[in-house]
C-alpha cells in the first residue's frame, strides 16, 4: 500500500532525482481548526487553518474557517513514480500514485475527526526537476468539470420550546474538530508503526465509505461499518478459537444427533470440536475487538432513543451482528431504530421503543466504530 509505504519513508522518488509536487482539494462535512494557537478569535485566524505541515502539508481553505460548507481544504504531498509487474513479469507499469496517497490520507483523516472527508479534485503538479521559469515546471489541473462535491447533508437546526416558556436553538450537527499538527503527525506515525497497518487502511477505507453513504444508504452503510471492524478484528485476533461452550451451541444439532446414537460426552465434545475446527468466528471477533477497543469514556454521555447503555453492550453486538446477516443473506433490511437521527424518528421505530434491546441508530455506531479504530491506531 503505498500510502503506508510513503509514510514509512519507503517509497523512493522513483525516476526522478526529486519527486513530483502534488496539490489537491479535499471536502470536509464539518469544521476542522487547528486550537494550538493562542488567538482572539480561531475561526479568521490564518494560522489556526494550518492543520498539518509534515509529511503532508494541510490547511483549510475557507475564510472564516467556519464560511460555508462543507469546509475545503488544501493538501499538498511529494512523491515519485513507482513501477508496477504482473505476476507473471511479462510486462509492467509506470505510474504516480498520488490519486492513492490522497484518497487514503482522507479516508485517515476522517477516521482521526469522525467527520467525512473526501477527495474532491487534484489542482495541481509540480516538477522540481525543471526550473521555476521553466514551462513543464508547473501543470494546473483542470477543476471547473469538478462540480459534484461529495459530503454529508447538514442537520436542520432546532427550535426547542419548553412548558415553562423558554426556548433555545439547538444545533444537532457535529461541533468543529481541533486538529492540531502535532497531534495528527503523531497519529500518521502511530498508524504507520502499527503491525496491522494495512488492515487498518483497508477499514478506514471502509469506514469513509460508509460515512459517504450513511444518508441515502443506510443499511449500505450499517454493513459497511461492520465489515470495517471485521477487517481489523480479523488481523488482530486471527487464530482466536471459539470456546467449548460456542461450539456446542453453534453444532447444537450435531451435538444432539450424537447423543441420540449413543456416544457419550466426551466424544461428542471432540465431534463437535471436529466439525468446528475451519469456523473463522469473525461474528465472535467483531464483538470481542469492540469490547477491547471501546473505552470507558464511550459511555460517559446519557444513552440517546434506542442507544444501547454499556451493560447491554455485549447483547447489542450480537443482535447487530446477526442483523447484518440477515440483510446479507436474506436482503432482510435493519430496523427503523437505525435512522432515527435528532431530525426525527421513522414512525415504526417507535413500534419497538419497548422492546429490551434494539438496534442502535447509524450515527451512534458511527461513533462506536470510530471510537474503536482510534484508540486500536493509538494503543
Amino acid at each position: 500500500m503505498y500510502f503506508i509505504d510513503f509514510l514509512r519513508g519507503t517509497l523512493g522518488t522513483g525516476t526522478s532525482t526529486t519527486p513530483a509536487s502534488f496539490e489537491y482539494r479535499l471536502t470536509c462535512s464539518g469544521i476542522l481548526y487547528n486550537d494550538n494557537v493562542v488567538t482572539f478569535d480561531r475561526m479568521k485566524s490564518d494560522v489556526s487553518a494550518i492543520l498539518a505541515t509534515q509529511p503532508f502539508a494541510m490547511s483549510v481553505v475557507n475564510r472564516p474557517l467556519d464560511a460555508e460548507y462543507p469546509q475545503e481544504l488544501r493538501l499538498r504531498f511529494q512523491v515519485g513514480t513507482v513501477t508496477e509487474t504482473n505476476n507473471t513479469g511479462s510486462a509492467s507499469v509506470l505510474l504516480t500514485p498520488d490519486e492513492e496517497i490522497a484518497g487514503d490520507f482522507a479516508g485517515l483523516l476522517s477516521v482521526f475527526t469522525a467527520l467525512l472527508v473526501t477527495v474532491h479534485c487534484p489542482v495541481q503538479t509540480t516538477l522540481p526537476d525543471y526550473p521555476a521559469d521553466h514551462p513543464f515546471h508547473d501543470f494546473p489541473q483542470p477543476v471547473v468539470r469538478h462540480t459534484s462535491a461529495r459530503y454529508r447533508k447538514r442537520l436542520k437546526l432546532h427550535h426547542i420550546t419548553r412548558g415553562d416558556g423558554t426556548s433555545e436553538i439547538q444545533d444537532p450537527n457535529p461541533a468543529a474538530v481541533a486538529v492540531s499538527p502535532e497531534r495528527f503527525e503523531l497519529f500518521l506515525k502511530q498508524f504507520a508503526g502499527a503491525t496491522h497497518a494495512e488492515a487498518i487502511l483497508r477499514a478506514a477505507r471502509l469506514y469513509a465509505t460508509a460515512l459517504e453513504l450513511a444518508d441515502t444508504w443506510p443499511d449500505l452503510s450499517y454493513t459497511l461499518l461492520i465489515s470495517s471492524i471485521e477487517t481489523v478484528a480479523e488481523a488482530e485476533l486471527s487464530g482466536e478459537d471459539g470456546t467449548l461452550e460456542e461450539k456446542l451451541s453453534m453444532y447444537k444439532p450435531l451435538d444432539k444427533k450424537a447423543e441420540s446414537i449413543g456416544l457419550d460426552k466426551t466424544a461428542r465434545e471432540q465431534l463437535v470440536c471436529a466439525a468446528a475446527e475451519k469456523e473463522k468466528w469473525i461474528g465472535r471477533k467483531f464483538r470481542r475487538f469492540l469490547e477491547h477497543n471501546t473505552p470507558t469514556s464511550f459511555w460517559d454521555r446519557e444513552p440517546g432513543l434506542f442507544e444501547p447503555k454499556s451493560q447491554d453492550f455485549t447483547k447489542t453486538l450480537t443482535q447487530i451482528y446477526r442483523k447484518r446477516s440477515d440483510l446479507l443473506h436474506s436482503g432482510l433490511s435493519f430496523p427503523e431504530t437505525t435512522k432515527a437521527t435528532a431530525d426525527g424518528v421513522p414512525a415504526r421505530a417507535m413500534l419497538l421503543h419497548n422492546e429490551r434491546y434494539h438496534i442502535p441508530p447509524l450515527r451512534w455506531f458511527e461513533r462506536l466504530v470510530q471510537t474503536a479504530l482510534r484508540t486500536f491506531i493509538t494503543k
